[in-house]
């Protein structure tokens, strides 16, 4: 080839496009920094190309970066937590990789949530050994049927020098399949810093995305070497054991800025398990000697009070490439051979829960923690003088293994896997044990749950078993106006609960009246409704009357309303008087409440009166008559003529001693219900007498009587004084008046009219008056 064309395809491979040039993906993709709404996805490729992650439904959605490079690093918002999103990875013209169902990623539980999560925790991994190939072959097989959420790096990632070289082969090309889907959290360890603590331009730096800004939860560190995040129910804080903060500053130097953001961080934590990770372990006799060596006893004595004071729960670290795990332990600072069993082992027993002596859960005490080695991920083992360290419930330096974690609610799984099975577990549970004292309402259905839950993932712990006091077995019972102590045991003698249950008085509902005066059908009643032992409401309250007995087999229901302390409602009109009706309330939201009918009470009819027939009698002679009375007694009334009358029975007489002549009806009738109603007009009719009745000595007679023309009036005597003749109506309109001067015996007098009915002729003479009556 001449020189020419060597040097134009020289050029062209330098200026064209890379989109004109095929890309390969050669690490990855691999996830990181995960929260409840994002995650960053990273990979890298041979040649500079710009970044695109599809994922979604049908991968419908996007994120881009522009810029070419050949390291992705891809931060995918705005998702939903504790949600599983297909992806595939490239460029903004193709996809660099064929999308499978292995491409997937899961955001974080919501912050609020205390769903199980699983964790992977592995220690001193990166070596390509057959410890590794243990490792994680038993992770595998371990994990069939639960895999995990999130996977924990302590330190030591790739060796022998974390080149980037040592995190392909180790860890990238080891664990592709898992990389791609399981989000991934880290420490350093000495050999990610080429054991050189002020050299932070080292691939571990350049290769992970950390929660550095609170963004996963946690208050934001700024810094790359510790920072914190929050996965369900759990706080994780990574620390950073080996480098030096600007040249200086150590782990366990306290002024240090990683230090005195480690306890800001811990004193705002909320979530209900603390777990902190880091690479060098302050408790260990394994192929470390935490008795020797400076940066150990360093750890030990100026990090583990910390630890105490703001109550971590469980410490993992690595760097010593065994298993071992303290009992949950206090206030050691000193040498191994210096640990005192009796004084600083908080709990001594075992944690394994398995039924074998002495195994009850670790029940975590104040300013207690349990200390785990996890350091047997991949690299060769060793043991110390003083193996194994005296603080130790469980040491194991023969395989090589991985931690398996589950916490959910207050209970947290751990076990270590080996190729030879499970080596060791243990579990702790917070805030059981309890005794609680309980007042509830009546009619509440009360939840009684036992305090500890089961292992949330089978094989890793030991299924929780309930025997109740009353003989039931579920977590959870449901118990209703029951008083009395609810015990709950876990069965091993290790957990128990204790309810002491006091339920309250039934709930009372009264009515009594407030009305003053007659109680009257057709009137209104108000009433005074009450409500005792309960704070509920009662919803709907019915007012029902009862029959006039006092019985509510076929109750009146007066009306139905929210209970208000007073009402007033409307008797129906056509109730029947009677005394002893009651009144009583009906709840619809409380129908178990104690119903009390409120005391007996008189109900009045309105008085009705009917005047019986009618009657004509001769004004000055005794009459009377006959009333029909209805409703309650006593009744009054009165006439048109002004008379008046009580009475207490019915039919009464009521009796005229001298009426008037014109017309009486009867005009009003009462009783203590008030005016009533007079139901007819029959009359009395008041007449004068007739002419055949002798009259002031015989004067004068009249006839014909009754008449259909003339009717003659006859004096029967002389009289020298003057005599004046009246005609009326009946009702007492004059109909003419004439004055006689004087009068002779037999003299006649025509009256003439042509009215027809009955009238009066009133005749007064001698200062004497008489009155007739005439019919025509």
């Amino acid at each position: 080839m001449n020189a020419t064309l060597r040097f134009a395809l020289v050029v062209l491979f330098f200026v064209a496009p890379w989109w004109g040039v095929a890309q390969t993906i050669v690490r990855g993709p691999y996830l990181q920094n995960v929260t409840p709404t994002s995650i960053v996805v990273r990979w890298r490729t041979d040649q500079p190309t710009d970044s695109r992650v599809r994922f979604g439904d049908n991968l419908a959605r996007q994120a881009t970066d522009g810029q070419s490079t050949t390291e992705h690093v891809v931060t995918i918002t705005g998702l939903q937590p504790a949600t599983r999103y297909g992806y595939v990875v490239g460029t903004s013209a193709t996809d660099l990789l064929t999308p499978d169902a292995s491409y997937f990623f899961t955001t974080s539980p919501a912050p609020t949530s205390v769903a199980p999560v699983r964790l992977w925790v592995l220690g001193d991994f990166g070596t390509g050994s057959e410890r590794q190939k243990q490792a994680t072959e038993s992770f595998v097989e371990a994990s069939k049927t639960r895999r995990p959420d999130l996977w924990v790096w302590l330190g030591d990632n790739a060796y022998s020098s974390g080149t980037d070289n040592e995190y392909q082969r180790y860890v990238f090309d080891y664990y592709p399949t898992y990389l791609r889907n399981l989000p991934a959290v880290a420490t350093p360890g000495n050999h990610d810093y080429h054991d050189d603590n002020n050299d932070f331009n080292v691939p571990y730096y350049a290769l992970t995305s950390h929660p550095q800004r609170g963004e996963a939860g946690g208050v934001p560190s700024g810094s790359a070497s510790y920072y914190s995040l929050d996965y369900g129910p759990v706080h994780l804080i990574s620390l950073d054991s080996f480098g030096n903060e600007a040249g200086k500053h150590r782990i366990w130097d306290t002024t240090g800025t990683q230090i005195q953001w480690l306890k800001r961080d811990l004193a705002a934590n909320k979530k209900p398990w603390t777990v902190i990770f880091f690479h060098h372990p302050p408790y260990t006799q394994g192929s470390r000697n935490a008795d020797t060596e400076q940066d150990l006893i360093l750890n030990r004595e100026r990090l583990t009070p910390i630890f105490e004071r703001y109550n971590v729960d469980l410490v993992l670290s690595g760097h010593s490439h065994v298993y071992e795990r303290t009992y949950q332990i206090r206030g050691h600072r000193g040498l191994s051979t210096t640990f005192d069993k009796r004084t600083m082992a908080v709990d001594s027993s075992t944690g394994r829960y398995d039924g074998s002596a002495n195994s009850c859960p670790i029940l975590p005490a104040k300013g207690s923690v349990v200390y785990v080695v996890n350091g047997s991920g991949g690299a060769n083992t060793g043991r110390a003088p003083n193996y194994p360290h005296k603080a130790m419930v469980y040491s194991y330096t023969d395989e090589g293994g991985s931690m398996l974690i589950d916490v959910a609610e207050n209970r947290l799984d751990a076990q270590w896997v080996a190729p030879s099975g499970v080596k060791d577990r243990f579990t702790m549970v917070k805030n059981v044990n309890r005794r609680q004292t309980l007042a509830v309402e009546y009619g509440d259905t009360l939840a009684l749950t036992a305090s500890w839950t089961g292992a949330s993932v089978p094989g890793n712990g030991q299924a929780a078993t309930y025997t109740w006091s009353n003989g039931q077995t579920g977590r959870t019972i449901r118990t209703v106006n029951q008083s009395g102590t609810f015990r709950v045991t876990d069965g091993r003698g290790c957990l128990a609960d204790e309810y002491a249950v006091q339920v309250g008085a039934r709930p009372r509902l009264s009515v009594s009246l407030t009305s003053t005066g007659a109680v009257c059908a057709g009137g209104s009643l108000a009433v005074t409704t009450t409500i005792e032992n309960t704070t509920k409401s009662a919803g709907q309250v019915e007012l029902q009357l009862s029959d006039a007995a006092g019985n509510f087999t076929a109750p009146t229901v007066l009306g139905t309303f929210p209970l208000t302390k007073n009402q007033t409602v409307t008797l129906p009109a056509t109730l029947s008087a009677g005394s002893g009706y009651r009144l009583r309330l009906v709840s619809r939201g409380l129908p178990y409440a104690d119903v009390v009918a409120s005391s007996s009470f008189a109900l009045l009819k309105a008085a009705t009166a009917t005047v019986i027939g009618s009657a004509s009698v001769v004004a000055g002679q005794p009459a009377s008559v006959t009333l029909n009375l209805s409703g309650s007694s006593p009744w009054r009334g009165s006439f048109s003529d002004g008379t008046t009358f009580s009475a207490t029975a019915s039919p009464a007489v009521v009796a005229f001693p001298a009426p008037r002549p014109g017309s009486i009806t009867l005009s009003s009738i009462s009783n203590e219900c008030g005016p009533g109603t007079v139901l007819n007009s029959n009359a009395v009719t008041v007449l004068l007498p007739t002419p055949t009745e002798p009259i002031i000595d015989d004067l004068l007679r009249v006839y014909p009587n009754p008449s259909n023309g003339d009717t003659w009036v006859e004096f029967l005597i002389d009289s020298p004084n003057p005599v004046q003749l009246r005609v009326l109506t009946v009702t007492g309109s004059e109909v003419s008046n004439q004055v006689l001067p004087n009068v002779t015996r037999n003299k006649k007098l025509n009256i003439r009219s042509n009215l027809t009915g009955i009238y009066l002729l009133q005749v007064v003479f001698n200062e004497q008056t008489k009155t007739y009556k005439i019919v025509r």
